[in-house]
């Protein structure tokens, strides 16, 4: 009886809520079960992800060998060939000069043939993006982390076009991406590789740079691999209305078009041989001005002024929308918002480096910045960064001892467009000197500077070399221990001149048959360098150097302000550099050549 009273009592519960209490634990357990695939999808899209990161990264990028252009129906039409300025574009090929010869190094500039390697994009990359150090630009594009997410502000970065593609497969797509290479032009990082026989090689920039109704100026060195009568881009922005950018190369001759008109040049660029081609624009005047190697080839005025804003469709870097393919090398690609001047374009082309040693004051680092173009450092052995006697508020280098202390700078290209000549520029200041003949400035199979040393005053000789052996130029000055002289060389295609405090001292002609090419990089050196060891576990980090060592001694050399550069200097720019003036290059242009 008590049982079944227990059973009624618990068996009161309304049947309502029995089934309410049923549909909560149903609702839980759908519930729980959409939680857990929620979760399960969202970690394996993070596996995926990664996955896919890291086939990327370790994919080792090879270099293509194909170099032919290529084009297709389906995109905006781009520019032809011709001269000057004009309202319409159709294409038409012209003509162009060529080059030949010049340099090596003990103080040496040596050559040392450097064959282009590719890169596996799981290579620790340099990563640090190397500015200009001349001028301060508004975006640049260095290369050197091995991607094309390589905008320096991180604003306008691209990724490589095809992986905008349906319809490859991952594989596929990773022998399509585009390439980068070492040595770029500097000898210090990477370049862009692109092979214009491959469909979608190119980069597709994923936010625009605005170049309607703006001043601008564009950079870049190339070196090109090109067919006679093709069209290859660098550059192009494509508009709505088909108002295009482009920003390229017909014939071999490089091409700007604003506005439906255009300039070209007649120079032709080089195939294999590194090119610093600018283009400028100024909306203030509507002027238009494209420079090789900081030497002016074109100029014009667009006939065909069109305001408003523009719709971008896109903007890519070298081809346009698959059409007009570039096939080379691109390094060091810039754009500033405003015209450069003649002089500033001049010294990023050929200031190949500047050392002025006023980095790293404190720490007597062995490495040396480069306050040029191109941050190519230096290294120092046995020498010391001292505040001092030439300008009390400015650094300079002592080699402590000249039979132990090295200066050496490697990577340099010489220019076809300035017929591979060669100056360079210092500050020179001799404490002691216990040897006959001491080698201060060498450079193998062109020119050395010697000293001749009569009780406390010298004179510096130079040595040339070339196709009928060594003659001699002798310094029809004497220098003084203890005293700063600045030195200068300029080395023409047959003649080098020596010149002391920016007057000339001395000069020889000569047949010089000693030739430079993009595959050969120049070492300069000053001092007494190791001789080459790969054995050698610090062989990285020291001077070194084919040639035979300097003859021992104990002098003590000083040197400030080193400059080198891929052209000839005009007297009045050493005679400028001497007096610290602000902009020694300026006096390179004739003041008939009027066009900033």
């Amino acid at each position: 009886m008590e049982s079944f009273e227990l059973s009624e009592r618990y068996s009161i519960v309304p049947g309502d809520q029995i089934e309410r209490f049923r549909r909560i634990r149903q609702k839980k357990i759908i519930f729980g079960i959409a939680l857990t695939i929620a979760i399960l999808f969202i970690v394996l899209l993070v596996i995926s992800i990664f996955v896919s990161i890291f086939e990327r990264k370790s994919q080792v990028i090879s270099l293509p060998t194909s170099s032919s252009s290529s084009a297709s129906s389906s995109s905006p039409s781009p520019p032809s060939s011709s001269s000057s300025p004009s309202s319409s574009s159709s294409p038409s090929p012209s003509s162009s000069p060529s080059s030949s010869s010049s340099s090596s190094s003990s103080t040496s500039v040596t050559p040392r043939t450097t064959s282009i390697t590719t890169v596996s994009t799981n290579q620790k990359p340099v990563c640090v993006p190397r500015q200009f150090g001349v001028l301060a630009v508004d975006i640049l594009y260095t290369y050197d982390c091995l991607n094309a997410i390589d905008d320096i502000s991180q604003t306008y970065n691209g990724t490589g076009a095809v992986l905008l593609q349906t319809g490859f497969d991952n594989k596929t797509v990773q022998t399509m991406l585009p390439n980068y290479v070492t040595p770029d032009y500097s000898g210090q990082g990477a370049a862009l590789q692109l092979n214009s026989s491959i469909p979608y090689q190119y980069i597709y920039l994923e936010k625009s740079p605005k170049f309607v109704n703006q001043t601008f100026t564009i950079s870049t060195w190339i070196k090109p691999n090109l067919q006679p009568s093709s069209i290859a881009l660098l550059l192009a922005q494509v508009y709505e209305d088909s108002n295009n950018l482009w920003i390229g190369i017909v014939d071999r001759g490089p091409r700007l078009l604003i506005y439906q008109s255009y300039i070209q040049t007649a120079f032709k660029l080089n195939n294999f041989q590194w090119q610093y081609v600018t283009y400028t624009f100024s909306q203030v005047d509507m002027s238009l001005a494209i420079r090789i190697d900081g030497l002016l080839q074109a100029s014009g005025v667009s006939k065909n002024p069109i305001y408003g804003n523009f719709e971008i469709e896109q903007t890519t870097i070298g081809s346009a929308g698959d059409i007009y393919r570039y096939n080379g090398l691109i390094d060091q690609l810039s754009i500033a918002y405003r015209v450069k001047s003649r002089s500033d374009i001049l010294d990023e082309a050929t200031l190949v480096v500047y050392y002025n040693f006023e980095d790293n004051r404190e720490t007597n680092s062995s490495l040396i910045s480069d306050a040029g173009p191109n941050n190519i450092r230096a290294i120092g052995e046995h020498v010391t960064r001292t505040l001092g006697n030439r300008d009390t508020e400015q650094i300079y280098l002592s080699l402590n001892d000249f039979s132990l202390s090295c200066f050496q700078s490697s990577g340099f290209v010489l220019l076809a467009s300035h017929n591979y000549t060669y100056s360079y520029a210092l500050w020179l200041y001799i404490t002691n000197n216990t040897s006959l003949n001491m080698p201060l400035i060498h450079i193998v199979a062109n020119n050395e500077i010697s000293s001749t040393a009569t009780n406390n005053t010298m004179q510096l000789s130079l040595y040339v070399y070339g196709s009928e052996g060594q003659s001699t130029i002798q310094s029809n000055v004497s220098i003084s221990q203890s005293f700063w002289y600045h030195i200068a060389v300029v080395s023409e295609t047959n003649t080098s001149s020596l010149y002391v405090n920016g007057t000339l001292a001395g000069s020889s002609t000569t047949t010089n048959t000693f030739e430079i090419n993009n595959e050969q990089r120049l070492t300069l050196t000053i001092g007494n360098p190791v001789p080459e060891s790969i054995n050698d576990n610090s062989y990285s980090l020291m001077c070194h150097n084919s040639e035979t060592q300097a003859v021992s001694n104990q002098s003590i050399v000083s040197i400030d302000d080193l400059r080198f550069y891929a052209r000839q200097l005009k007297v009045r720019e050493i005679q400028a550099i001497i007096n610290n003036e602000i902009d020694p290059s300026s006096y390179f242009f004739d003041d008939e050549d009027g066009f900033i």
